[in-house]
């Protein structure tokens, strides 16, 4: 394929998409995000298309983000995703159990705490709302 002068070429594709998935994965999951961000999630989700579903049945991100994109639908699970940040106790999965909370299954108070802790630690140990 050519192209043009000064430009750079359209990258190939890794051959081993589920190897790529992993490395993603790892880095999209981990606490702080990557300058590339952007770029990682779009590389991950072409990878998750080019993977088989028995490869990518266990990763974290992956799990995370299509519990997130069920949120709209009949099927979505706020029992697995409170499962999820019960067991490892990370951001993405309070959010997740959050959002899937609904008046049948309400999120439980240990829930709405780490919430509020999450609020505090990112405002630097303050509360953001107006004392009473």
């Amino acid at each position: 394929m050519r192209h043009r002068p000064g430009t750079s070429p359209r990258p190939t594709w890794p051959r081993a998409p589920a190897q790529v998935l992993a490395r993603l994965d790892a880095e999209l999951g981990s606490a702080a995000p990557s300058a590339t961000i952007g770029q990682d999630v779009r590389d991950y989700s072409y990878a998750w298309r080019s993977t088989a579903p028995a490869e990518r049945g266990q990763l974290a991100y992956g799990a995370w983000l299509a519990a997130m994109r069920s949120a709209r639908a009949a099927s979505a699970s706020p029992a697995e995703a409170l499962r999820q940040w019960e067991t490892t106790q990370q951001l993405p999965w309070l959010v997740a159990a959050l959002t899937l909370a609904t008046k049948q299954a309400p999120p439980p108070a240990a829930l709405l705490a780490a919430a509020q802790a999450a609020r505090r630690a990112r405002n630097g140990g303050l509360d953001a709302r107006p004392a009473a």
